[in-house]
């Protein structure tokens, strides 16, 4: 039992990047960081310990002019819905706003001479946690925490933004 109890409070410490909001990029924030753009970072996994990195596909940190984290966003690959709204709610309780995605999907065809590119749009309506929400979020003082499933690709994104 103390085992299992390790391993999840070893497992959920990296799914909880708030701490890091509003602190300056260039202050020692325990991440080896990668600048792929201006105001733009991207997290270099540490290949000492994958076993913390397996399932996690990417870690993008977005800063404001001075350098200050504004946004950071985990790109998740192996979870379900279900595992990872769990181990927020864990945290963070019962999420603020939860929404669903209504039946129909609308589709535009922006085709081209030179190519032909379809947009999908869904309309999401205010729902609960059973309803199979695909957007959650928490508001906590100056932070917002959102859970966003890809309904085609499937791919869960969880965003933590700082406003002012």
């Amino acid at each position: 039992m103390k085992i299992l109890i390790l391993i999840s409070l070893f497992f959920n410490q990296n799914f909880f990047y708030d701490h890091l909001l509003g602190k300056n990029v260039s202050d020692d924030i325990k991440l080896k960081l990668f600048q792929t753009s201006e105001n733009n970072y991207r997290v270099i996994p540490d290949t000492q310990n994958k076993s913390q990195e397996i399932k996690k596909k990417n870690i993008l940190i977005r800063t404001n002019d001075d350098g200050i984290i504004e946004h950071i966003s985990l790109h998740l690959r192996g979870y379900t819905l279900d595992e990872i709204i769990e181990i927020y709610i864990e945290k963070y309780g019962i999420p603020d706003e939860c929404y669903s995605m209504k039946a129909e999907v609308e589709s535009l065809n922006l085709a081209t001479k030179k190519s032909n590119i379809n947009e999908d749009y869904i309309n999401l309506e205010s729902s609960h946690l059973k309803d199979n929400p695909i957007l959650i979020k928490w508001f906590k003082e100056k932070i917002e925490i959102t859970i966003l499933k890809n309904f085609i690709t499937g791919k869960i994104t969880v965003t933590f933004s700082f406003f002012e």
